[in-house]
């Protein structure tokens, strides 16, 4: 559990991928050509035509009529000023008509960022990880009805996961000629966060299991940001890495707080208060944020999130989730027992679907599970040798390979 635990601060570097020193580059040459093989931190620039790679295509918002609105940049800024992490790199301010309202919504967007390689520190644990980062802060005026998008072209970029801070997300991606297309939609969320280090340490201490305390809030961050994971191959030293199943599809999460990446309850998984937090073959998050608002109001949780089922068999081949005729989902909170909420988890179009609203900080506890465990059945070979498993949480015999279900 402790290794379980400690993988959680290791996500949170995920949604840190802005925030991370690296070394200075040069702008980007005229046709905006990413070469993945020299570092690179450095904003993407809009296309300028319709075969350019690596660039944002369109961005704006979506109105509830189908209509859309591209943002206008209105004022380029120095994003070096404000970062001392990236040496030069431009941000805008982009405003569109907004519906039912008068007047403009203004967004000052620090750019969509990519980064070509991963940084690790001197002892070997991941600092930052390659890909592309978007985020979208809404100033001003808004409406409930609108949606930002941004849609753009990649030629390099693998997704191994994608995360971040969003509710309502819509994602796709589409093979075109050298490279991907990438149309992503969401609603922002209100992230709220600590400046203090002490707070920091004790919602690390509440993630931990440690007596809960409680936390408030000292920040609050209106936006949508969604970092777009690259895999690269590269190993990991930690538990949640899984690249063997890179070419399985990738899980998609986003919520208003920091959630870790799944973990896979192999038996009964405990915290250090010895609270069950799943049983064999569940499904367990857990995510983290203050528990009251800087107006001393409790914070109200989101999270969403769509995984593929080939994704979590390759993962986690024993899960006992994909089988499933119908899957649960319990939200517990260590401190004050499980939580009313709007929740649901099901399989559709070969993903677990996994959402859920209202819930309340600081830690609260998810648990995807089969609420009516039924033996699982399937073959085991070795050679020319082969075994038919029966069992709740079958496991090949030692040196037998998993070569198919069945019923």
């Amino acid at each position: 559990m402790k290794r379980d635990i400690r993988s959680y601060f290791v996500a949170v570097s995920i949604f840190t991928l802005l925030l991370t020193n690296t070394a200075s580059v040069n702008a980007a040459d005229s046709n905006n050509f990413i070469d993945i093989n020299v570092e690179q931190f450095r904003p993407l620039q809009p296309c300028v035509d319709a075969l350019m790679l690596d660039c944002i295509e369109d961005a704006g918002i979506e109105h509830s009529n189908g209509s859309k609105t591209s943002f206008v940049t209105k004022e380029v800024i120095d994003y070096s000023n404000r970062n001392a992490n990236v040496s030069s790199s431009r941000g805008f301010i982009w405003s569109a008509a907004i519906e039912s309202q008068s007047g403009p919504v203004e967004n000052f967007e620090y750019g969509v960022f990519i980064r070509t390689k991963a940084r690790f520190d001197v002892i070997g644990q991941i600092v930052s990880e390659p890909g592309i980062s978007v985020t979208i802060r809404p100033q001003g005026k808004e409406s409930k009805t609108d949606r930002y998008f941004v849609n753009l072209r990649t030629s390099w970029l693998q997704i191994f996961s994608v995360s971040g801070f969003a509710t309502d997300y819509s994602l796709v991606t589409q093979a075109i000629p050298g490279g991907t297309s990438i149309k992503f939609s969401a609603l922002p969320v209100t992230q709220y966060g600590v400046t203090a280090f002490s707070d920091a340490r004790i919602m690390s201490d509440n993630a931990k299991g440690r007596p809960w305390r409680e936390v408030t809030a000292t920040t609050a961050d209106r936006k949508i940001e969604a970092n777009f994971q690259h895999f690269d191959a590269i190993p990991r030293k930690k538990a949640q890495w899984h690249a063997e199943c890179a070419s399985t599809g990738f899980p998609i999460t986003f919520s208003n707080g920091f959630a870790t990446p799944i973990i896979y309850a192999a038996g009964d998984l405990k915290s250090t208060r010895g609270t069950i937090l799943g049983r064999a073959g569940d499904l367990v998050w857990l995510i983290t944020a203050p528990h009251l608002t800087p107006e001393n109001q409790i914070i109200r949780g989101n999270y969403e999130a769509d995984v593929p089922a080939k994704w979590l068999n390759c993962a986690f081949p024993n899960n006992g989730i994909t089988q499933a005729p119908r899957i649960e989902i319990q939200i517990t909170d260590e401190n004050e027992g499980p939580q009313i909420a709007t929740t649901s988890a099901k399989i559709v179009d070969g993903a677990l679907l996994v959402r859920a609203f209202g819930f309340h900080y600081s830690t609260p506890h998810f648990r995807v599970y089969n609420p009516a465990p039924s033996k699982i059945v399937f073959t085991c070979k070795k050679g020319l040798l082969t075994k038919k498993i029966s069992a709740i949480q079958p496991v090949c015999p030692k040196g037998y390979k998993k070569i198919y279900f069945s019923t």
